[in-house]
């Protein structure tokens, strides 16, 4: 009897040895800093609390239009306005193309497109790096905020959008935030209603 009592007491030793190190494994430090950021790891807050455009400074915004003017030609551009998508911008309907490496510090300013059209569409042989930017979109239609192609980097963006309704049984259809075909770093950075 006192043979069989001995041999329960070390087999259940083994079994909690054996969820102990199961345990253990499990809650490691995994991190190779090599990670795929997919749609299923993204958090989304769909509790908007103020207006897209309650968030624009009092400052007279300029057009993307002048942001194109303002990147042209740059490789790092301090933004000092809020951009906003004007009738007289339809030339950018499908994004400013970035084709070659380009960083923009967005100093916390925002860019808003109303008609949900492109904002940057950056070409296989481009790099974009945002920093610091909102970047908000009330669309119509289902199209990406930003496409890339090339190689997008994002550190400290806030992507706001509202949802997309076909019908109502389309109703919790959510908007396109990035098309990525390309390389893309997010460090940050927040989607909301996205």
């Amino acid at each position: 009897m006192k043979r069989k009592l001995e041999k329960s007491i070390f087999i259940m030793m083994i079994f909690l040895v054996l969820i102990v190190s199961i345990g253990a494994i499990s809650a490691a430090d995994n991190d190779s800093g090599n990670e795929t950021l997919t749609v299923d790891e993204i958090a989304i807050d769909d509790n908007l609390k103020e207006s897209p455009t309650d968030s624009l400074s009092e400052v007279e915004n300029k057009t993307f239009t002048d942001l194109n003017n303002d990147i042209t030609d740059k490789t790092e551009v301090d933004l000092e306005s809020d951009y906003v998508y004007s009738d007289g911008d339809s030339a950018y309907s499908n994004g400013i193309t970035i084709d070659r490496e380009l960083t923009i510090n967005g100093n916390g300013k925002t860019t808003l497109n109303p008609n949900g059209n492109l904002l940057f569409n950056v070409g296989t042989n481009g790099k974009l790096t945002l920093n610091d930017l909102t970047i908000v979109n009330s669309y119509t239609k289902p199209d990406a905020m930003i496409k890339n192609s090339g190689t997008l980097i994002l550190n400290n963006v806030t992507f706001t959008a509202e949802r997309y309704i076909l019908s109502s049984a389309a109703s919790n259809s959510k908007f396109i935030t990035i098309q990525n075909d390309g390389e893309m770093t997010v460090k940050n950075s927040i989607f909301i209603g996205c």
